[in-house]
């Protein structure tokens, strides 16, 4: 009797269980059906994580030495331009303010500059002597002029007379050394290779002509209005002749084609934004050139858009190279061995041409 009980009691809790498992774990035709959810560890949270994020880091742009002559001026300011507005994020171009014209070339050589704005004779002369550098593109056209007192009108009153010009090798010497030559006339050479010297001493009396460029006369006009001109525009003399060339270190070159492909055609394209508008180009010389007076800039803008200073070709078609090769020869100031292959590498102005147009 009393197992029958025991046993009757346990069914009834057996009954119970079953009933509870089928309620909660089973459900019936009217329990409300839900999607389980991932599993979660006794441990964790049961918030589910947020993905893991991968961060992509940006590679340092290239850093390119420019090597300028002097503090930046407005034979500068093609380069400026496109070098610190439109190269994009690979490359970040530092300009690094060289003394002078020799000292900038000099950068370009001894590698602390990756590229220079530099004389043609000056470093035509250094590859004579091993160094390795290209010229990759005209970097200004031809600016020089000879400027005196107004009272002097031929080229031939300069016999005899103290003219104030540029170091031995400079593009300046070069220039009225053929000057010389095609007038017979037998001056005295005062050098200085600052061709603001020279333009001082113009102005004070102690030279009766200079060779320096455009913007030398026009502040000779500036302190003493209508006292000068000029007396001889090379850029009429010899249009067919290149002006200040960019050289680029040969290592650099070699390790970086795509860069100086890019510095070249972003030149080129913003030289013809400058020629193309005046308004554009002196908005551009303010924010640039900040020494300069409104007037000045107005003046220098005229200048240089009308004697095209601002190349918009890259001047180094083949007709350009060999009057400029062969016009330095001919004027004694490299030697008559250098060929064109020797110091130019016009490929890179070819590709943008074709890029950009003729």
């Amino acid at each position: 009797m009393r197992k029958t009980r025991v046993f009757g009691v346990v069914g009834v809790i057996v009954g119970l269980l079953v009933l509870v498992l089928v309620a909660f774990g089973c459900g019936g035709d009217d329990a409300t059906t839900t999607t389980a959810g991932p599993e979660v560890s006794p441990t964790s949270s049961a918030t589910t994580a947020p993905p893991e994020t991968t961060t992509t880091t940006m590679a340092e742009p290239l850093e390119i030495k420019v090597a300028l002559p002097g503090p930046a001026a407005m034979d500068h300011l093609g380069a400026l331009t496109a070098w610190n507005e439109a190269l994009g994020p690979e490359y970040k171009v530092v300009f690094i303010n060289s003394a002078g014209i020799v000292e900038s070339g000099q950068a370009a050589v001894t590698g602390e500059a990756d590229v220079a704005l530099a004389a043609v004779a000056l470093l035509l002369n250094a590859i004579d002597k091993g160094a390795t550098v290209k010229a990759v593109t005209e970097g200004n056209g031809m600016l020089w002029e000879v400027s005196s007192a107004v009272d002097l009108t031929e080229v031939k009153q300069l016999d005899g007379q103290p003219v104030g010009n540029g170091a031995e090798g400079q593009l300046t010497d070069a220039l009225f050394k053929a000057s010389i030559k095609k007038y017979g006339i037998e001056p005295v050479i005062v050098r200085s290779a600052q061709s603001e010297d020279r333009t001082s001493a113009l102005l004070n009396g102690k030279l009766t002509a200079s060779v320096g460029s455009g913007e030398n006369y026009l502040w000779l006009e500036s302190q003493k209005p209508g006292a000068f001109h000029t007396l001889l525009a090379y850029a009429k003399e010899y249009p067919e002749m290149g002006g200040g060339f960019y050289f680029a270190n040969a290592d650099f070159l070699a390790d970086h084609p795509d860069a100086i492909q890019k510095m070249v055609t972003e030149l080129i394209r913003a030289n013809r934004a400058l020629n193309d508008d005046p308004v554009y180009a002196a908005a551009q010389a303010k924010k640039y050139l900040p020494e300069l007076s409104d007037e000045d800039i107005q003046k220098n803008v005229a200048m240089y858009l009308d004697r095209v200073v601002f190349s918009p070709t890259g001047h180094m078609d083949q007709a350009t190279l060999e009057f400029t090769t062969n016009f330095y020869k001919d004027a004694g100031a490299v030697p008559s061995t250098i060929q064109i292959s020797d110091w130019a590498t016009p490929t890179f102005v070819e590709q943008a041409l074709s890029e950009l147009g003729q």
